[in-house]
C-alpha cells in the first residue's frame, strides 16, 4: 500500500498544513515570496508534518495547535534543502530549478536563512520549554551534519558509524524530532513523547 492511501485520514489536516506553509513563506518582500513559493510549490511528500499528526494522536490531538509543530519543522525541512543546493551547486531539485539556479547563491541562502527564521517564530506559539529545548538541540545537530559533510566530500577512508551519524544528524533527528513535539504540543506525559523519540 502507498503512503499517501496509507494516511489518507489526514488529509484535510495536511491540507491545512500546507495552507499554512504557504501563508508562512509569503513575506512583504515578492522576491522572497516568490522564491519561498517556488520552493513549496515543486512538492514533497511533508513527511514530518505526517509525523507530527501521528503523534499528536498520542495525546489530545488538536490540529490548531498542532499545525504550528508540523510548519515549523517542514520549514526547517525547507529551509535545509534550500541550503544544500547552493552548497552542492545543484540545479534541480524535484525536478524543478533549485532557487540557487533560479536566482542566485544569495537569493538562495537568505530565503533559507528566512524560513528558518520563521519556523523558530512559528515554535513560539508552543508554550512548553521542553519542546523549544529539543528544537534547538535538533537544528544544532542538523547544521553539525551539515558541516561534516562539507568536510567530508571527498574523503574516500569514511566509515559505516561515521556515515550513519551524519545521516542521523541530516535527517532522522529531524523526523524522531517530529514525533517527540507534534506529542509534547498534543499534551502526552513525558514518558510517551520520549518513547517517541530517536
Amino acid at each position: 500500500m502507498k503512503l499517501k492511501a496509507m494516511i489518507s485520514f489526514l488529509n484535510h489536516d495536511i491540507d491545512i498544513i500546507e495552507k499554512e506553509l504557504e501563508q508562512t513563506v509569503r513575506s512583504d518582500y515578492a522576491l522572497l515570496s516568490e522564491a519561498g513559493l517556488h520552493l513549496l510549490q515543486a512538492g514533497g511528500k511533508r513527511i514530518r508534518p505526517v509525523f507530527v499528526l501521528l503523534s499528536g494522536m498520542f495525546g489530545d490531538y488538536n490540529i490548531n495547535k498542532i499545525k504550528y509543530v508540523a510548519v515549523a519543522l517542514e520549514l526547517i525541512h525547507m529551509a535545509s534543502l534550500v541550503h544544500d543546493d547552493v552548497i552542492d551547486d545543484a540545479e534541480l531539485r524535484r525536478g524543478k530549478p533549485t532557487i540557487k539556479a533560479k536566482w542566485d547563491n544569495r537569493i538562495a541562502m537568505y530565503t533559507g536563512d528566512y524560513m528558518f527564521a520563521r519556523s523558530l517564530e512559528y515554535m513560539t506559539k508552543i508554550n512548553h520549554p521542553m519542546a523549544h529545548e529539543i528544537l534547538s538541540k535538533m537544528v544544532v545537530e542538523l547544521c553539525l551534519g551539515e558541516i561534516e559533510q562539507v568536510k567530508d566530500k571527498y574523503n574516500m577512508d569514511q566509515n559505516l558509524r561515521k556515515y550513519l551519524r551524519r545521516i542521523k544528524r541530516k535527517t532522522a533527528l529531524l523526523i524522531a524530532g517530529s514525533c517527540q513535539l507534534g506529542a509534547i504540543a498534543a499534551g502526552t506525559d513525558e514518558k510517551t513523547h520520549k518513547a517517541l523519540d530517536w
